[in-house]
């Protein structure tokens, strides 16, 4: 599974919650890298983005990527705004999980992803 958020505190965090779930996590800074690690590895097979990048690529955009280049990848996005598509019509059409989310609710998004 690659995780993909530029705050290191968030991503550590989410990792280890992935950990306790049983998953085995790569981690991404920006949507640059998370790109190039999944282009570098059929392994990957999951992909748990944030909304909101620093540098060139937003979340949204790096979905947009993963849904056109790896169409059976599984993606969850997750973002601290507001998920609804009336608010942010650019968001593609993936699973959402509002930060701060439990642990509990990150199992039922990643089952949720999962069964898509």
């Amino acid at each position: 599974m690659l995780v993909l958020d530029d705050q290191t505190d968030v991503r550590q965090t989410l990792c280890e919650q992935l950990h306790q779930l049983g998953y085995l996590t790569l981690e991404a800074e920006t949507g640059e890298q998370a790109l190039e690690m999944l282009n570098a590895s059929a392994d990957i097979q999951m992909f748990i983005s944030d909304l909101m990048l620093p540098g060139n690529l937003s979340g949204a955009e790096v979905i947009q990527h993963v849904r056109q280049h790896f169409p059976h990848l599984p993606v969850l996005l997750m973002s601290g705004q507001d998920l609804r598509p009336a608010h942010n019509p650019q968001l593609p059409e993936v699973e959402l999980l509002r930060k701060p989310f439990t642990r509990g609710q990150l199992a039922q998004a990643l089952e949720k992803v999962v069964n898509i």
